[in-house]
């Protein structure tokens, strides 16, 4: 056969019946017997897509003996199968949309388990990027990647954006600025030691816990339930206790507070030591030092608490040396 054969499967003619149909266009009128010679295949098997070829109306039996075969002609006959499909593929967009009301009328699973890491960062991504008012997180969670880009999409969205972090997961002066450039895009940040998971909220509507499942990276997504409405309660009581992480400064005092100014004590509020602070900004301990006494003088204090509580008039909501619960001794956080 040439080049074209198996132009007419696309409307549902095999590509044997085909075949069968182009030899008796080559041959009208052509016996069964001619047809196996014509095809180089035995009878029964020509036989069979005869049928077939009849039930699509691509060929007549002629009233002869014996038997012989009328080709439909091309043109009409493409048409009618074209015109066949058309139908069945609106039959099928019917039925479609009839199954998409009944899947949308069905009420969702309240809690639905994904599995597998790849899986489980699409579907916290895809869930994120559905947000409308605002998305919740508690610790460091996967979607993030370290990256940030979907948090910038979302509040690029005007969607709002809360997050509870760990002191550890500040453990670079990159980590602790990244943080810092989501809150000057109007995400807010708060610190606290004791979170007892990861955590991420949509609209108060659905939450999504990462968990590890037999050694595989897991997420449980939980809708409408007194489950999700502990989740949301746990995570505004923590969100209480926590201590922000650089505010917006106010401009009531002459004193002007700048982003190093602010990370200090911003990691002064996570409980750290001095030299933990100087490890984490990348500096000597003796610059940290030596900044926190400049802070003292230029805020008027004369103990770092005093210090703290007067940075709160800079915007610095709470006390950023006393107020966060860590767990920790305040002698060991030099606070």
């Amino acid at each position: 056969m040439d080049d074209n054969a198996g132009l007419l499967t696309v409307l549902g003619v095999s590509t044997e019946e085909e075949t069968v149909y182009r030899a008796l266009l080559a041959h009208p009128g052509s016996t069964l017997a001619a047809l196996a010679d014509a095809t180089g295949w035995d009878r029964a098997r020509v036989r069979r897509r005869t049928v077939a070829l009849e039930d699509l109306g691509l060929l007549t039996r002629m009233p002869s003996r014996p038997l012989r075969f009328a080709p439909a002609p091309p043109d009409l006959a493409v048409e009618l199968l074209a015109l066949s499909r058309r139908e069945e593929i609106e039959r099928a967009r019917i039925g479609a949309a009839r199954l998409a009301e009944e899947f949308q009328a069905a009420p969702a699973p309240a809690v639905h388990v994904v599995r597998g890491r790849e899986a489980v960062a699409q579907r916290l991504t895809r869930a994120a990027r559905a947000a409308r008012n605002e998305v919740l997180v508690l610790g460091r969670v996967p979607f993030l990647g370290g990256r940030h880009e979907l948090a910038h999409e979302l509040l690029a969205r005007g969607v709002g954006l809360r997050a509870v972090h760990r002191p550890a997961e500040l453990d670079s002066a990159e980590e602790l600025r990244a943080v810092r450039d989501l809150v000057d895009r109007d995400a807010q940040a708060r610190v606290l030691d004791a979170i007892p998971l990861e955590l991420v909220i949509v609209d108060r509507g659905t939450a999504l816990v990462p968990v590890v499942l037999a050694d595989e990276l897991a997420v449980v997504e939980l809708r409408s339930s007194a489950l999700l409405d502990g989740y949301v309660a746990l995570f505004d009581l923590l969100w209480q206790r926590a201590t922000p992480l650089f505010p917006v400064a106010g401009s009531d005092s002459g004193t002007v507070l700048t982003r190093s100014d602010e990370e200090i004590l911003a990691l002064c509020a996570a409980g750290l030591t001095d030299r933990t602070i100087a490890r984490r900004l990348g500096v000597a301990q003796r610059t940290v030092e030596r900044r926190m006494h400049d802070l003292m003088d230029r805020l008027g204090a004369r103990t770092r608490f005093q210090a703290g509580l007067r940075a709160a008039g800079h915007g610095f909501g709470g006390d950023p040396c006393g107020g966060m619960s860590t767990g920790r001794d305040s002698a060991t956080s030099n606070c």
